[in-house]
C-alpha cells in the first residue's frame, strides 16, 4: 500500500485534509470522511468523474470523461455505470 499523501480540497470549506494517497484528487463535498454529495474526481489513469457521491462511492447523476477521449452521461450506481445514459465514443458514435 503507497503511504505517500495527498492534500484534497472542499467545496463546503477552505480546509485540506490529507488522506492516504490513491492515485486521485478529489474536489468537492464530504460526510464522515468520505465524498459525499456533489465532487469531481480525477483518477490517476486520467478519467474525471463530475457529479453526484454517496458514501465515498459514485452514485446518482454524473459525467465521466475517460482518458482515451470517450465520455459518459448518466446514471451510476455503487461505483459503476448503472441504469440510463448515454455514452459518447471518440470517434463521434453514441
Amino acid at each position: 500500500m503507497n503511504r505517500d499523501r495527498a492534500i484534497l480540497y472542499t467545496k463546503t470549506s477552505l480546509s485540506a485534509q490529507n488522506i492516504k494517497k490513491t492515485g486521485t484528487e478529489y474536489a468537492g463535498q464530504w460526510h464522515k470522511n468520505r465524498f459525499h454529495g456533489e465532487g469531481t474526481r480525477r483518477f490517476n489513469n486520467g478519467n474525471v468523474y463530475t457529479g453526484n457521491y454517496v458514501s465515498g462511492k459514485r452514485q446518482g447523476q454524473g459525467k465521466c470523461y475517460f482518458a482515451n477521449g470517450d465520455m459518459y452521461v448518466g446514471d451510476w450506481k455503487d461505483d459503476t455505470i448503472h441504469g440510463f445514459g448515454r455514452y459518447y465514443y471518440n470517434n463521434g458514435h453514441r
